[in-house]
């Protein structure tokens, strides 16, 4: 009898062999061996059936292949080279962190045939090289690729529509090629803008410890895919930079403001601000211009309004009639969503028509507030005029309320919880435009010859509507974190909450009973809340300086009871008089050092902070210098509170931060993990104090 014995080439799935008769052909060898199979030094059929290989495929595990020598000492040589940038874009380079193993790891574009690549064909062979190295010509593996795609349209699209989804889902379920594919510029953009969003095992998945690792490494993929010059298309330009703008770091503050300029002029290019007027371009439909032009106004507004900067597509540059995107617009991917169902496609296509009409309600109430530099120098209209078209902003906004937000509050939340995090997140932004009118009417005020009776009671009707604002916004975030949806807010949520904070904290430390003061601390136990949040996904440590100095200036500049009431603008006891502590003059000079810096472009922010390990042996130095405020920050602090008020302020609440230094904080160890719990758990206790 033959005799039988079992050969394994896997260890799972044992080769039969006949000892002494015809062996069986064995199975012709791959060229090349997956990571996985590499390291178990099992047989991988990949090279010859395609990635994933069957092992990888049957036990769920992520396929990508093991680099050849050749890459990876090509790859270890342009490490220690600095990146360089095409001439192509002048965006400024951000400091990365990254290694090896994230570089290389992932499958290659080319392995998925809904990938347009065919722009990699104009590219010199130098730049192809350094794309590969950097890794911008692979993705993730699939598990993860189809978890920041799934977010993508989970949490970015709705409010932002720039691609038709059905479209999308079409071509990216794809198997075979020959469909015009979608642009791997694009793609890229794309992944970045989910990336914040996904949990954080998808990050630990694409080979980085954080979300934030995973979000600063996508976007320089990202951005220097867009850089070589393989997309030329002008609207898959601006869909690119129009995402590429939800990138801002501490140090590179215009950067979301630089992308959308790019992205606008692209669109101006492809004639998206005409699109009710031109014929589409070969390829493209009406439908797809409106998209990114309005995602163009979009983003132009939020930006406007969270940074304090003058908008960049004025009304002499689009057709205010132009009716916004509606359901009509998105009707095909409501039927084809794979995210979503009808009735929540159907909702939140409401609150998108509700976005665009506000984009263009808050169009004059930014050109009063925010003027572009050429109307501010040719601007010498009395202060008068402009409190009446501040009025009729303030009006315009309010009829926007009634129209478009009150009826979406707390509806169809039941549907999914991204309806409560988008109508909310337009709650907030709507309070912001509110608090801007009402802070912009207070500056106003100060700058009329004599205060007059209706000044007065303008004064107070400002008041009242900031401490409702202020309320409202907390609530908002109260139900963010109920629903659970505060780890999907975009990075304008950051700069959204952070005036409501401070006024928060003004009207805490200056109250006069116990019970107001521990009902604003209860409240501010929410923004702390969301701002541990926020630190694991978004650079946030601008945001904390510049609050913790706002603060700082409030207590020096707060009047006692006997001089509030030399001055005239105490009202009437009925209102709450906290925020009026302060002398009127130095609470618009408090929103005019917010704004400036806020607004002020590309400057680095506290120095300690920010420096390197190897440079850590001169924070000793800096130390024995005194107190460090940041340059630009102390000639806007001398500018509005004079040069003597700032060597009588200690520095040690500026410098001090506990939970968000930096990225590394958010790779914290189980036992930080255990103390967020308690924390969230404590947050959840004091819920109820705030009410229904």
């Amino acid at each position: 009898m033959d005799r039988m014995k079992l050969s394994p080439t896997t260890p799972d799935e044992p080769r039969l062999v006949v000892a002494g008769g015809n062996r069986r052909r064995r199975p012709k060898r791959s060229s090349r061996a997956c990571a996985r199979c590499h390291r178990r030094k099992v047989r991988c059929d990949g090279a010859i059936s395609g990635f994933p290989c069957t092992n990888c495929r049957l036990d769920q595990y992520p396929c990508t292949l093991q680099p050849t020598l050749r890459q990876t000492s090509r790859v270890k040589q342009l490490s220690k080279a600095p990146i360089r940038s095409p001439q192509r874009g002048t965006l400024p380079q951000a400091k990365y962190r990254s290694n090896i193993g994230t570089i290389t790891k992932g499958s290659l574009l080319f392995d998925y045939p809904c990938l347009d690549a065919s722009g990699l064909k104009r590219l010199t062979h130098e730049k192809i090289v350094l794309l590969e190295t950097q890794g911008c010509l692979r993705v993730p593996s699939r598990h993860a690729l189809d978890a920041l795609v799934k977010h993508y349209f989970l949490y970015v699209h709705p409010c932002l529509p720039l691609l038709d989804e059905a479209a999308f889902w079409r071509e990216y379920r794809c198997t075979k090629a020959g469909g015009s594919g979608i642009s791997i510029v694009l793609f890229r953009a794309m992944l970045f803008a989910a990336s914040p969003l996904v949990p954080v095992e998808v990050a630990q998945q694409c080979g980085h410890e954080t979300l934030l690792l995973a979000r600063d490494d996508l976007y320089r993929r990202a951005k220097l895919l867009y850089e070589s010059g393989a997309e030329t298309d002008p609207l898959t330009i601006a869909q690119t930079t129009l995402l590429l703008s939800y990138y801002t770091t501490d140090s590179e503050t215009s950067t979301n403001s630089t992308w959308l300029e790019i992205a606008i002029e692209s669109a101006k290019e492809g004639n998206a601000h005409i699109y009710y007027s031109v014929p589409s371009p070969s390829g493209t439909n009406s439908t797809d211009l409106k998209r990114v032009w309005w995602c163009c106004l979009i983003r132009d507004r939020l930006i406007s309004l969270g940074m304090r900067r003058p908008i960049q597509i004025t009304p002499d540059e689009y057709d205010l009639p132009q009716q916004g995107l509606t359901f009509a617009d998105l009707e095909d991917e409501a039927f084809h969503s794979e995210v979503y169902g009808l009735d929540t496609k159907t909702a939140l296509s409401q609150v998108l028509a509700s976005l665009c009409h506000f984009a263009v309600t808050v169009t004059d109430m930014a050109m009063i507030v925010y003027p572009t530099v050429r109307s501010r120098q040719s601007d010498r209209e009395d202060p008068r005029k402009k409190i009446e078209k501040l009025e009729r902003a303030k009006s315009a906004l309010l009829k926007w309320e009634l129209n478009w937000l009150e009826h979406m509050e707390g509806k169809d939340f039941y549907l999914h919880s991204s309806l409560a995090l988008c109508c909310n997140l337009l709650s907030i932004y709507y309070q912001s435009a509110r608090m801007a009118v009402s802070n912009h009417m207070c500056r106003l005020i100060t700058m009329v010859k004599s205060l007059e009776y209706e000044d007065l009671k303008r004064i107070e009707a400002c008041r009242s509507d900031l401490v409702t604002a202020i309320g409202s916004t907390a609530q908002k975030v109260k139900e963010f974190i109920i629903h659970g949806v505060a780890d999907k807010l975009p990075i304008s949520a950051v700069a959204y909450t952070m005036l409501p904070q401070i006024l928060l904290s003004i009207e805490s430390e200056l109250s006069k009973t116990p019970e107001d003061k521990q009902k604003r601390e209860v409240m501010l136990v929410l923004f702390v809340e969301i701002n541990r949040i926020f630190s694991s996904r978004y650079y946030t440590r601008r945001i904390l300086d510049i609050t913790w100095r706002a603060l700082q200036l409030c207590q020096k500049a707060s009047l006692s009871d006997e001089e509030a009431s030399r001055t005239g603008l105490v009202l009437r006891a009925d209102c709450s008089p906290v925020l009026f502590e302060l002398r009127l003059t130095h609470y618009v000079r408090l929103l005019r050092y917010i704004d400036e810096v806020m607004s002020t472009l590309d400057h680095p922010v506290e120095k300690v902070s920010m420096l390197c390990p190897v440079d850590l042996a001169l924070s000793d130095h800096v130390d024995k210098l005194g107190p460090s405020i940041p340059t630009w920050m102390q000639s806007i602090e001398e500018t509005y509170l004079g040069r003597e008020a700032l060597h009588t302020w200690s520095s040690s609440l500026f410098l001090s931060w506990s939970p968000a230094d930096d990225a590394s904080n958010a790779s914290a160890d189980s036992s930080e993990s255990n103390e967020d719990a308690d924390a969230f758990q404590q947050i959840l206790e004091c819920l109820p104090l705030l009410g229904e």
